[in-house]
């Protein structure tokens, strides 16, 4: 599913296929509200690490309670690309082309609890870019090109919370923004036990071009069902609707496993 937060621990609708390890610092007590938030509920911090198995990119993240009202939590995620295309020119010389890409997202906020229910967040979510051309004419470098891009943004969050004996709403929210993007984001959880929960989310981001002045636009809507067998084993499927220049649909289906 597309993600749906500012901070979840998961840059995208990424891992594809892949492995996640989560830690928790302390142990997560068991209680009558829903397995899912007994950590956040219980104020547990923990770390998090996703590795997709297709391209082996890590995503790292945490979030850490230091008192009764304030929290910090980030995301780092690293990717990779290195493509070389080869060719044979007029003069029968053999020519590549080499590309190289790296990018490295990031997000950090602080949040601060209200009450138990409601919880605001300010943080500032980065993606800074370094790609490499190389062009390689019988193994020598003809002539290589370089450029760094990094876009920083500002985004505001908020979550709700309001579940009694296991039922009840899990809201979040977030608004983040730039020169050239916005995006907004609301997903909603509704518990109706302690074992199970149905989701729904939206996203809108709007991209302006500042040279040529052009607007383009990223919507996607999802839904999902989240049900845990016991506190240690769970399952979580969903799709999501996503358009842009084209449509497309997203399947997600996630195995949760404590111990």
């Amino acid at each position: 599913m597309a993600s749906l937060s500012f901070i979840d621990g998961d840059w995208s609708e990424f891992p594809v296929i892949g492995a996640r390890y989560k830690y928790y610092l302390s142990p997560v007590a068991d209680s009558a509200q829903p397995y899912d938030l007994q950590a956040h509920l219980g104020r547990n911090s923990w770390l998090k690490v996703d590795v997709n198995a297709l391209n082996f990119n890590p995503n790292l993240a945490g979030k850490f309670y230091f008192s009764k009202r304030w929290s910090v939590e980030a995301d780092f995620s690293y990717q990779s690309d290195d493509s070389e295309y080869s060719s044979t020119d007029q003069n029968g010389q053999l020519r590549k082309t080499k590309y190289q890409e790296d990018e490295l997202l990031s997000d950090i906020a602080i949040n601060f609890a209200f009450n138990e229910q409601l919880t605001f967040g300010v943080g500032i979510h980065n993606f800074s870019e370094v790609s490499e051309y190389s062009d390689i004419i019988d193994d020598y470098v003809n002539s290589k090109d370089s450029h760094t891009h990094s876009d920083t943004f500002v985004a505001l969050k908020a979550r709700y919370t309001n579940v009694i004996a296991g039922k009840g709403l899990d809201v979040s929210s977030s608004i983040s923004h730039n020169k050239e993007q916005n995006t907004a984001k609301v997903s909603a959880i509704f518990y109706t036990a302690k074992d199970n929960a149905f989701l729904a989310g939206i996203v809108f981001t709007d991209f302006t071009d500042q040279d040529d002045n052009d607007t383009d636009g990223l919507f996607a809507f999802s839904l999902g069902h989240h049900y845990w067998f016991s506190q240690n084993t769970a399952i979580k499927y969903g799709v999501s609707w996503i358009k842009s220049d084209d449509n497309y649909v997203l399947l997600d289906l996630n195995g949760t496993w404590r111990f």
